[in-house]
């Protein structure tokens, strides 16, 4: 017997053995079963996907001697006839070759005469889409009026193709791509029982390979077993299709997330070493990368992306470790750099231009990457910021205990503060917070970085450090993964999120992360210390550091007593509200007045200022005063009374405003009218 493709071999015979199409087999089986067949059909669909084949699976079950039936015997005459294609009744038409009126004519001729042997006439128009304008009006005629022992069944891969007038005279089935699990699985038990032995990675290699087509992959089976003698592996089988392999692709995706442009290029250069096709591992790339993005903005499951268990594992892990903001622009420039590469005399070029446009958002000059690069400069600055208040916090503490110093040094001179210089008004910056603690939500007292903790809090923190199942990360590596743990956040609830933005990492002692929350941030802090939101934060850190951490939030209290809302008003009405700095860090302890102060306040208010409020915080409000002092007593005619007189209108208001100061430093200010005022 002469030998036969795989293709032909294992076509269909029946509805049961068609690969993928449940829902076009159950409709045309219940429609058999009740003797409900239309005149005309149209099989619409990709190539490979079983359109011809059905089309003669319901032309034998409407010819069976035992039917019409769903199941045709394939023993009798109609069905041996249609299976050899020696039956008359039953022709097969290439629109492609015969796509003119004069053979659509000769059709109409013939389907109006009664069958020779079989119960009905089945025609089968195969790529209908091909057909002239007039040979489809002339098929439009005979679907108007079509005899009752006529059945039509068009076959086309392009649907859109085919004019409205003709389609809506038929019943149409979409024949859909059959997933690459399902044909893998075909392919297996296609190769056991040809004796072949097939690995189930390979074959789900050969699956995607053929699209979801099942006589590609019939097809792509039969010449990788001709080419592998014995075992057919998944590394044999991908170096026979010229696949790059997920080795290659999981390099790919690890110096991606860690910016690594020299690790990419090497990769370039160990792939064109190998001999294998950049341009197909631009695709293939691309595609990683789309997975990745569908895994990163939905709860996609292993059968909705078409991959194995180990597969989304491994796609899982990818997924974490890049940035969600990132992947679109990822997936843009990769686009662009295949469609350059397939029309480029040096692809080489040209993709490794596009694998450092990944790493190197600078180099894009596109709103998205402008926006990366503000995101990743704000990520930065919180990092910073997030450093300095861990360093303010250790020096606070180190400051605050006053066991570990000496007597002697405790009675040495104090570095006296630098004044603030009255020229430039350029204060130097407030030095470390000392002694500054905050309140926990059960009244006890810590210190920032998790220094001071009191025994029972660790004997408490102990059970939650001992019950991890992983290694806990210490409190850089919290920061360092902030922002990605606000992005997790942000996905399951954007109001968590912003509450949780307000607080700020301080510690991980035993198992436990310290969140600080602002005393301005109260209601931050009391929506994240809720026990269900506190809850869901710690299953987002599970997530993101891969360990298990009891969240602690607290409120921050500062080292000095808290002046109330009323008093932070300032003189004239207007509230003064707290700059950044002030959020950053606690007042600074009291310091000695500077000169400058003095000459400007009265003898009872130096002690005042040193008890209360930082030198320059009070500078800052004598200037204040002084004009809102000026602003409400000057006078535009008071311009015009002259020089002595507005000398004196000074003099007099400094006095009052500061209780007797007396001026120490004169200094001219030109006026509109080219006089000076004497301060």
């Amino acid at each position: 017997m002469a030998h036969q493709s795989l293709y032909r071999k294992w076509r269909p015979r029946d509805f049961d053995e068609v690969v993928g199409q449940h829902l076009v087999v159950q409709t045309l089986v219940n429609s058999l079963k009740g003797g409900r067949w239309s005149h005309a059909y149209l099989f619409a669909g990709p190539r490979g996907t079983g359109k011809t084949s059905v089309a003669r699976i319901m032309a034998r079950a409407l010819n069976c001697e035992e039917g019409p039936t769903p199941r045709p015997c394939d023993h009798c005459e109609s069905c041996q006839s249609i299976l050899d294609g020696s039956a008359l009744d039953v022709m097969e038409i290439d629109a492609a070759s015969n796509r003119g009126i004069d053979d659509i004519r000769e059709l109409r001729d013939k389907v109006s005469t009664s069958p020779a042997r079989s119960r009905m006439k089945v025609y089968i128009v195969d790529e209908v889409h091909m057909l002239t304008t007039e040979a489809f009006n002339a098929l439009l005629k005979m679907l108007e009026e079509p005899p009752s022992h006529a059945v039509f069944i068009l076959a086309t891969t392009e649907p859109h193709k085919v004019p409205a007038t003709i389609a809506s005279r038929c019943q149409r089935f979409d024949f859909r791509r059959v997933p690459s699990t399902m044909l893998a699985e075909h392919l297996q038990a296609v190769s056991r029982k040809e004796g072949l032995s097939l690995d189930g990675q390979a074959a789900l290699m050969m699956a995607r390979a053929a699209q979801g087509s099942v006589r590609d992959a019939l097809v792509i089976l039969e010449q990788v077993s001709s080419f592998i003698e014995g075992d057919i592996t998944a590394e044999a089988a991908g170096d026979f299709l010229g696949l790059i392999g997920g080795g290659y692709l999981d390099r790919f995706c690890e110096r991606l997330a860690a910016g690594d442009g020299s690790g990419l290029l090497m990769l370039v250069a160990e792939l064109e070493q190998q001999g294998k096709d950049l341009l197909q591992f631009v695709r293939e790339a691309l595609e990683r990368l789309r997975l990745i993005f569908l895994l990163q903005n939905s709860d996609a499951g292993p059968g909705f992306l078409d991959l194995s268990q180990d597969e989304y594992e491994t796609l899982r892990r990818h997924a974490d470790a890049l940035h969600s903001r990132e992947t679109p622009g990822h997936l843009r420039i990769l686009q662009e750099t295949a469609e350059e590469m397939r029309h480029s005399g040096n692809p080489r070029t040209i993709m490794e231009m596009g694998l450092i446009r990944l790493v190197r958002p600078e180099m894009e000059m596109s709103v998205e990457a402008l926006a990366l690069r503000l995101e990743r400069l704000e990520e930065k600055l919180e990092e910073i910021l997030l450093e300095r208040r861990e360093a303010t916090a250790g020096g606070s503490a180190a400051e605050g205990s006053g066991a570990a110093v000496s007597p002697h040094a405790a009675k040495g001179p104090a570095a006296a503060p630098t004044p603030a210089d009255p020229r430039t008004d350029r204060r130097p910056p407030l030095p470390p917070n000392q002694g500054r603690t905050a309140i926990a939500e059960d009244g006890e007292r810590i210190s920032e970085g998790g220094v001071g903790l009191t025994a029972a809090e660790k004997s408490t923190e102990a059970p939650a450090a001992a019950s991890a199942a992983y290694a806990v990360p210490d409190i850089s590596a919290v920061k360092r993964g902030w922002s990605r743990l606000k992005e997790r956040v942000k996905e399951k609830s954007l109001p968590v999120s912003m509450s949780l933005s307000l607080g700020y990492p301080t510690a991980v002692k035993n198992g436990v992360l310290h969140l600080r929350f602002h005393p301005d941030a109260r209601l931050s802090y009391e929506k994240v210390a809720d026990e269900p939101v506190r809850q869901m934060i710690e299953q987002c850190l599970r997530e993101v550091f891969h360990a298990d951490l009891v969240l602690r939030p607290y409120l921050e209290t500062g080292g000095g007593p808290a002046r109330p809302r009323a008093e932070e008003k300032a003189v004239g009405g207007r509230e003064s509200k707290p700059s950044p700095a002030d959020l950053i860090e606690a007042p600074a302890p009291a310091k000695k007045v500077p000169e400058a102060v003095k000459a400007v306040t009265g003898p009872g208010e130096e002690a005042e200022a040193t008890a209360e409020d930082p030198d320059h915080i009070q500078q800052g409000r004598s200037d204040l005063s002084f004009r809102e002092k000026l602003k409400e007593q000057r006078r535009p005619q008071r311009v015009h009374e002259g020089r002595e007189g507005m000398e004196k209108h000074l003099v007099r208001m400094v006095s009052d405003v500061f209780d007797g100061a007396e001026v120490v430093e004169e200094i001219q200010l030109p006026t509109t009218e080219g006089e000076h005022l004497h301060e």
